[in-house]
């Protein structure tokens, strides 16, 4: 091989280790959308049309600025089985502000970029929908994918 040649497979590929990482970064989790005033059941509603079952749900306010309380869900295709190992949750948040809502998501976004946690982030008017899935599991792609979609309507 020609020393050119080696130069650009080199930079070809120190790009790819640079680029890939942050592309998926900002595939995985979308940027706030618009805020408006909405309720818990519309949420919860968009959530369960897409398909996704609701074993347990729990009343939660987060400890950040604006937060006004919401609802932590556990989902499953079965909900007879327990297995914490495998748990995905459904964290909902609503927030008095944009502000305060999008530095919530932001807040969000880097923990699971510097944690690597199995999960991702998204908003749905005054709402921060966060979900959550096995910390050493299989990647939870599918859910994630039910959770836009029912956000996006």
């Amino acid at each position: 091989m020609s020393d050119n040649t080696i130069k650009t497979v080199s930079i070809f590929f120190a790009a790819m280790i640079i680029v890939l990482p942050i592309g998926w970064g900002l595939v995985s989790n979308q940027p706030p959308g618009p805020y408006f005033t909405t309720e818990v059941n519309q949420v919860l509603d968009a959530l369960k049309a897409s398909g996704l079952t609701f074993c347990d749900q729990t009343e939660t306010t987060w400890k950040v600025t604006g937060a006004e309380g919401g609802k932590t869900i556990l989902i499953s295709s079965d909900c007879s089985k327990k297995a914490t190992d495998k748990a995905i949750f459904v964290h909902t948040q609503k927030f008095d502000s944009a502000q305060d809502r999008d530095n919530a998501v932001r807040l969000i976004q880097r923990t699971i970029n510097m944690n690597q946690i199995n999960g991702g982030v998204y908003t749905y008017g005054s709402y921060v929908v966060a979900v959550q899935g096995p910390t050493s599991g299989e990647p939870i792609t599918e859910t994630e994918t039910k959770v836009k979609a029912a956000l996006l309507k």
